[in-house]
């Protein structure tokens, strides 16, 4: 009964925290090689940027979030060293999980804009050609 309660423990706590591992890369990023299947970009909440990393400056606050109403997520896909034509095929979503847009196939030089509200937001690369890089940011 005390190794069922432990085990059930340890998946209940890997469970809860296993959204907190997923992310990669916290939005704004450029130039990210898409390496990993899935390839996944984040925007911080207000507790994560207070480390004093660069993406602390570059992230809104809550109350600045809420301050600029909608928004615009803007992702761009970007040639490495190949001579074929970039691609990435991404889903936006809340980290909410309460909105998920349609999937999309952005070519290379094309920025992609999607409309997004004040809460937190994802990207996932669902597919994309095998040197494509990624710049992920809001305005």
């Amino acid at each position: 009964m005390k190794k069922l309660f432990a085990a059930s423990c340890i998946l209940l706590c890997t469970l809860m925290f296993a959204s907190r591992l997923l992310a990669q890369n916290p939005i704004p990023s450029f130039g990210v090689p898409v390496i990993a299947d899935p390839t996944i970009f984040e925007e911080m909440d207000d507790a994560k940027t207070l480390n004093g990393n660069l993406s602390s400056f570059l992230t809104p606050t809550l109350h600045e979030r809420s301050a600029m109403g909608k928004r615009k997520m803007l992702v761009k896909v970007e040639r490495s060293d190949s001579r074929e034509l970039e691609w990435a095929t991404i889903t936006i979503y809340s980290l909410d999980g309460l909105t998920t847009h349609d999937p999309y196939t952005v070519m290379e030089g094309v920025i992609y804009e999607a409309s997004i509200d004040e809460r937190l937001w994802g990207v996932r690369v669902i597919n994309a050609s095998s040197n494509a890089k990624l710049s992920v940011w809001i305005e």
